[in-house]
């Protein structure tokens, strides 16, 4: 049986750890997985061996093999290493989650097993950044929900429904006239749940993270070449 309930002093070390996996290590992967799934990335692998038949390596197969092969990794490497910086740079930039209770004290959430094990995060806050959605101002009261993550060992076992339905149910409690939250486009198991969830949703560009340079703007390319975007979604309660 799943509780779902407000936080507490002693869920820190259990829904940081949490939420710190699904930000950086579940988050990481469905990236990883989106990137290599692109057309153009696909081609750029695919064509490693002309470039090293143009670079003069085609005198021996077994040379080709090996510099085809190499190039291809460090191109695969260096992807991964972009997620990695990028989602550790997020992960580092949240001081909030050090102090949970001080940060959001009642609007951070907990999902808790049988055994009295976190199995689940969720938190809201009561003035969102989105205020438009499809081009329209939302009117009336309305929650903005971020970093849902759910304990690798507990998937598929309903515990995301669970947070989500009872966020809900506080949001109508208290006289929420809508929620809104955004998620990216490699997080496809996510965009499937929030839209089975019966949440409207559309597709906007990431955003830019400014013109600093190097760390913004590599980080801007990084994005656009990844064809990576962001979903809004909303539900009227």
């Amino acid at each position: 049986m799943i509780e779902v309930r407000e936080f507490q002093r002693k869920d820190q070390d259990a829904a940081f750890a949490i939420w710190k996996h699904g930000m950086s290590v579940d988050l990481g992967n469905y990236w990883i997985q989106w990137i290599l799934n692109q057309y153009h990335v696909r081609l750029m692998i695919l064509l490693m061996p002309v470039l090293v038949y143009h670079l003069g390596y085609d005198s021996s197969l077994i040379q080709g093999i090996f510099f085809s092969t190499l190039l291809s990794g460090i191109l695969v490497a260096f992807l991964r290493f972009m997620v990695y910086r990028t989602n550790k740079d997020y992960v580092n930039t949240r001081t909030d989650m050090l102090d949970i209770e001080k940060h959001h004290g009642k609007r951070f959430l907990v999902a808790e097993g049988d055994k009295g094990e976190i199995v689940g995060t969720i938190v809201y806050v009561e003035e969102p950044k989105i205020t438009y959605f499809k081009k329209k101002k939302i009117e009336g009261k309305c929650w903005e929900m971020f970093s849902m993550s759910v304990k690798h060992s507990a998937r598929r076992l309903g515990v995301a429904h669970k947070m989500l339905g009872d966020l809900e149910r506080r949001a109508r409690e208290a006289n929420v006239e809508a929620i809104v939250f955004d998620a990216s486009t490699p997080q496809i198991p996510a965009v499937k749940f929030y839209k089975k969830f019966g949440y409207d949703w559309e597709l906007v560009p990431f955003p830019s993270l400014g013109n600093s340079f190097p760390k913004k703007q590599i980080a801007n390319c990084f994005f656009k070449f990844c064809r990576m975007d962001i979903i809004k979604f909303h539900k009227r309660l």
